[in-house]
């Protein structure tokens, strides 16, 4: 099953010990590098709103700048920033 047809985006990155699966690979941006832990985070999608929950990472995360406590899910919007670790990113919904 892809994505697409799931309610949840796996965050993290893929390595050789790592049988997770990983939807939104930072590895190639240098995650490990940059703190990224293999499962960081979960982005879930609901019928009416999108939630980011940090998944007990090791160097946290980060939405517009406030760090979220683990397993506890925070609404995302269109334009918000979201760091990973040390690696930033911001959110845009294309309809």
């Amino acid at each position: 099953m892809d994505a697409a047809a799931r309610h949840y985006i796996m965050l993290g990155r893929k390595d050789n010990d790592n049988n997770q699966q990983i939807d939104l690979d930072f590895t190639q941006l240098g995650g490990q590098e940059h703190g990224v832990s293999r499962c960081h985070a979960i982005v879930q999608i609901t019928s009416t709103t999108v939630f980011i929950k940090d998944f007990n990472s090791r160097n946290g995360t980060f939405l517009n700048g406030y760090e979220l406590h683990p397993m506890r899910q925070y609404v995302i919007n269109d334009g918000d920033e979201i760091v990973l670790g040390r690696i930033q990113t911001h959110v845009k919904f294309i309809y």
